[in-house]
């Protein structure tokens, strides 16, 4: 069985695409510093291992109040989360200057801790107050700040042991988090419009970010394979024994396979760079300890199967529609040099898109709110519609239904400018000389309108 004529064509384009050198140095530059950006950022941050950092010992703390439960309250819960034993020994106003003294001397390790408890306040320490006092040296500032880190830490459960409360107890107290689902008269669930918290806003802005850099790419290859035909004079051969829509969906399926193998490789190496880096310092987390923290977390409440499918299907179907756009404009010019001005329409569309994702996520977490109406907007007009909904749809911002119904959309507008293409490409492609307007493929579109006829 013959393979058709757009197979040959995106046999042959993904075939000399990869063995490009400009495509193999760029493949090669983003999988070293995938797998490299974690291992070396920790490796930056934590040191290489050669010096241990020293922990400050913190031998004595004087502690000043007049409530014996509060002290003892203080004296069990701080000496659990030291990282130090240290000695807590009771004090009183009248033993303060003798104390001072022993803090002045250079090999002090001790401080001085002055503690208030207002029962009726209700501030961040939860009521409780502390003066600190230390001596001289980096020594002595370094074992205040331990002091006072742990003491910001532990206000609640100083205040919980004040009371008597136990720990099984106090944790019973601790209000949870719960989701609520909300359905209209009609069934259907309705999704909360609300802002993004702090993690669903960092997850939706770096999966925007890279559909932002993969659709760049498509575009830019789709465009450059169309006029790097159209300038080295080689078309009128190829037209011979292949039709316009051949050239066009082999070009721009080729790209996307091109640009899908890239990423791939990438993906794969950051996914070995994530166990490197767990390798290098245990603390750090590899992929699938990322994934079970968002869905554990709540950030991914909206990841299942079929809206994982979804997303794929959406980022495909967006990526196609930007690829053939990006074909499109390739063929409105007759020389490289000129593609930046058949790029135009290519991209006011693209930076339309991309923006109206960005800042409607970043009004979601600023002001705590969505769009409202014109929410549904962003998710329906096509070139918006990759960037937003994949995120939202994972973290549950967006239903299966409107995420259908986006799909949809820009699935037609895909199949809509492919056959617009199919209509005016010809034209197209034997056109040489200054860039095509959007009223010349007007023109051409009337002209494919004619002949039909």
């Amino acid at each position: 069985m013959k393979n058709s004529g757009f197979m040959k064509v995106f046999k042959f384009s993904y075939e000399q695409a990869l063995k490009s050198k400009s495509t193999k140095i760029l493949m090669i530059i983003l999988i070293v510093v995938a797998l490299v950006f974690l291992p070396a950022k920790t490796l930056i941050t934590n040191g290489f291992g050669d010096e241990e950092e020293e922990i400050v010992q913190i031998e004595s703390v004087y502690v000043k109040t007049d409530n014996e439960n509060l002290y003892n309250s203080i004296t069990e819960v701080v000496l659990d989360n030291l990282e130090t034993k240290a000695e807590f020994v009771r004090t009183s106003d009248e033993e303060y200057d003798s104390v001072i003294e022993k803090l002045e001397s250079e090999d002090s390790n001790e401080l001085y801790l002055d503690v208030k408890f207002d029962e009726d306040e209700t501030s961040q320490n939860f009521g409780l107050s502390y003066k600190i006092v230390y001596g001289n040296g980096e020594k002595a500032k370094e074992m205040a700040s331990s002091l006072e880190s742990v003491l910001a830490e532990c206000s609640k459960d100083i205040v919980i042991s004040y009371y008597g409360i136990s720990k099984e107890v106090a944790e019973t107290l601790v209000p949870t988090e719960f989701e609520t689902a909300v359905f209209d008269l009609d069934g259907n669930e309705v999704i909360d419009d609300s802002g993004l918290n702090d993690a669903e806003y960092w997850f939706t802005y770096g999966v925007i970010m890279v559909l932002i850099i993969m659709v760049s790419f498509i575009g830019s290859m789709a465009a450059d394979g169309i006029v790097a035909e159209k300038a080295n004079r080689v078309i009128e051969y190829i037209m011979i024994t292949l039709k316009p829509m051949d050239l066009i969906l082999g070009k721009v399926l080729s790209g996307m396979a091109t640009l899908f193998t890239m990423l791939g490789s990438v993906l794969v190496a950051f996914i070995a760079s994530t166990f490197i880096n767990k390798a290098i310092d245990p603390n750090a987390e590899n992929v699938i300890q990322m994934v079970k923290g968002f869905v554990e977390d709540g950030t991914l409440k909206g990841a299942n199967i079929v809206n994982v499918l979804l997303v794929i299907l959406i980022i495909f179907a967006g990526s196609y529609f930007y690829a053939i756009l990006g074909a499109l404009s390739g063929g409105m010019v007759s020389k490289v040099e000129e593609m930046a001005e058949g790029l135009k329409i290519y991209m006011i569309v693209f930076l339309i898109g991309a923006y109206a994702a960005m800042f409607m996520a970043m009004s979601a977490n600023t002001a705590g709110s969505g769009w409202g109406a014109i929410s549904y907007l962003v998710y329906m007009l096509p070139m918006s519609s990759m960037f937003i909904i994949p995120s939202y749809l994972l973290i549950g911002k967006v239903s299966a239904l409107i995420a259908l119904a986006a799909l949809i959309v820009v699935a037609l507008c895909g199949i809509l400018l492919t056959m617009l293409a199919a209509k005016i490409f010809g034209q197209m492609l034997y056109h040489n000389g200054s860039p095509l307007k959007l009223k010349d493929i007007v023109s051409m579109t009337k002209e494919g309108k004619k002949n039909e006829k």
